[in-house]
């Protein structure tokens, strides 16, 4: 698109997204000005709509059915794109406590394990491509840790703070309580702010605070407990 028809569409776009069911002139102005289709009277404004505001309607549709998210149990060719998004944050001083990126035979050893024991995988899936992934593993491998899984939850860098993550949470806890888990830990630096709202936001609580419990960069990290009840289940055989 040139500038002009830019502006128009992202004038439209809040226009068509009103939820109130009323028109607002303003932005139908703006909308059409950008057009070439307005016509502003004295006392009010007279919206001629032309063929280019339906035009800008449906690529404003095309845009959003587009980027609709699809979260679905990972599938082994997702596991390339799952690896992308791993080491990236490898990368980040507050996150992915790794001292070099993964190989693709690591993740795929490790989608195996998970597979096997049939640990969930889930990803995030917008226009064909993989933009996020989360699982579900086991605390500890003790039996007496069986209703407690571990959350890990990774978005591609140009997709976040688009309320994926969100979405890969809520699937996950669904998924779990399917699985008939009772509590929930995740472990997260304590200087990764989005991280940890995103996980409180889902009504994750804080448990507490490992101080210096790991190293990146050469630094010692602080990272925090969340923990997410599922139940009120007063013993494991309810």
């Amino acid at each position: 698109m040139i500038n002009g028809e830019t502006a128009g569409f992202q004038y439209a776009e809040h226009f068509l997204a009103d939820r109130t069911g009323h028109s607002r002139h303003g932005d139908v102005k703006l909308a059409l000005f950008h057009q070439g289709g307005g016509e502003h009277t004295r006392n009010r404004s007279t919206v001629k709509p032309p063929k280019r505001l339906v035009d800008i309607s449906y690529l404003w549709l095309v845009r959003n059915v587009s980027e609709t998210v699809t979260i679905r149990p990972a599938r082994r060719e997702d596991v390339p794109a799952i690896l992308v998004i791993y080491n990236a944050t490898v990368k980040e001083p507050a996150a992915a406590y790794e001292d070099s990126p993964n190989t693709l035979r690591q993740r795929e050893e490790w989608f195996d394990y998970y597979q096997q024991r049939n640990f969930p995988i889930l990803v995030a899936e917008r226009a064909g491509l993989v933009v996020g992934w989360a699982s579900l593993g086991p605390h500890q491998e003790r039996s007496g840790f069986r209703f407690t899984g571990s959350v890990a939850l990774y978005v591609d860098t140009m997709y976040r703070r688009q309320g994926i993550g969100g979405l890969l949470l809520k699937a996950l806890l669904e998924t779990a309580r399917e699985r008939r888990l009772h509590c929930l830990l995740a472990v997260i630096d304590s200087k990764n702010e989005p991280s940890l709202q995103l996980h409180q936001r889902q009504g994750f609580r804080e448990a507490g605070t490992f101080r210096e419990a790991g190293c990146k960069f050469g630094q010692w990290r602080d990272v925090v407990y969340l923990q997410y009840l599922l139940d009120d289940r007063s013993s494991p055989e309810d």
